[in-house]
């Protein structure tokens, strides 16, 4: 609960800061409409980007859970400007992600800071916490839905307790839950069917919420993220959830964040955006083929926005951004990129 509120007064300070000195993180703007073309340095690897919606049905959002399941993009529970109160637990779901339609809504509590996969033919949601509602209310529930409208409460209370920002991630045919327990502990736990499940690892590695975890050759990566006062940029791997290796990271080493997202995409990792603990959003991308070495994508175009706390995917051929948080207010744009 602690670092949950460091993230909320942190986000509230880097908006005061940036409203005084709008240098200190660069002002955030739209990005052009259509599509713009960035060019790394060594000109090996090139992105269309492509704002395809500014602001449409869902209004402004984020920390909205983000997944594909059977054929659409769902958005699930978060923050909407077009709701009320703003955060709230609506489904919307798109065939093409420009276009959303709302599903339903007060299936389960309204919730941000929630984790959202796809496993077993099931969209899960787990934990998070309400922090329009006073006091907050935390959630340390599961559910499940087959197919976005009808849901089911698998768990009201799931070993692990109650987690803020934790990740959710399929691999070796479990799920895998990774982030700072209700006992202030780091921990991996892991389920082949979503209620049944097993403590793979406890503290192995710093405390953290609001980190990435992916999938790449075989293995997962638990990407960056921070505690009270301190934001990360280690990556951890494993090959089986219990035992992890800290990687020794060289080239372009991105900055200390959390809140950013991370997605696999033409062969490669990507980490977009996020914010640091006293400076950011940024407004950066980098992408390795290992791992370890990482190179900085150079040009983003004219005038990129500056985002956190934004939900990323790779569908229908490209990297698609969903939303965020700049440096002052949380954004509807939905932005592809797409290797040309």
């Amino acid at each position: 609960m602690k670092i949950l509120k460091y993230i909320t007064v942190c986000t509230l300070f880097l908006s005061f800061l940036s409203s005084c000195d709008k240098d200190l993180v660069g002002e955030a703007k739209d990005l052009e409409e259509g599509p713009t073309k960035g060019l790394p340095e060594d000109d090996s690897l090139r992105l269309e980007i492509t704002t395809v919606t500014h602001e449409d049905q869902m209004g402004s959002f984020y920390d909205n859970g983000i997944v594909e399941f059977q054929g659409k993009i769902w958005s699930v529970a978060g923050y909407n400007s077009y709701s009320l109160p703003n955060c709230n637990s609506d489904i919307w779901s798109s065939d093409n992600g420009i276009n959303w339609r709302s599903v339903t809504s007060n299936h389960f509590g309204a919730r941000r800071g929630h984790a959202t996969a796809v496993f077993k033919d099931k969209i899960w949601v787990i934990s998070g916490i309400n922090t329009d509602a006073s006091p907050w209310v935390e959630y340390g529930d599961i559910w499940s839905s087959t197919d976005g409208e009808a849901w089911t409460q698998e768990l009201e209370h799931a070993p692990f307790g109650h987690m803020f920002y934790p990740s959710l991630t399929v691999f070796h045919d479990k799920m895998f839950i990774i982030g700072t327990s209700s006992s202030d502990e780091m921990v991996v736990w892991s389920t082949a069917d979503g209620i049944s499940w097993n403590l793979e690892a406890s503290s192995p590695f710093p405390k953290r919420e609001s980190h990435q975890t992916v999938v790449f050759n075989d293995k997962m990566y638990v990407i960056g993220g921070q505690t009270a006062g301190h934001a990360y940029n280690d990556i951890w791997s494993s090959d089986d959830g219990a035992t992890w290796t800290n990687l020794t990271l060289s080239g372009d080493v991105f900055s200390r964040r959390f809140g950013h997202g991370v997605t696999v995409y033409d062969n490669k990792v990507w980490v977009l955006g996020g914010t640091g603990i006293l400076t950011g959003p940024y407004a950066d991308l980098y992408y390795s083929e290992d791992m370890e070495e990482w190179t900085q994508y150079t040009d983003l175009g004219p005038s990129p926005t500056p985002l956190s706390n934004f939900a990323t995917l790779t569908y229908n051929g490209a990297i698609w951004i969903f939303g965020g948080y700049d440096n002052r207010e949380p954004i509807g744009e939905i932005v592809t990129l797409k290797a040309i």
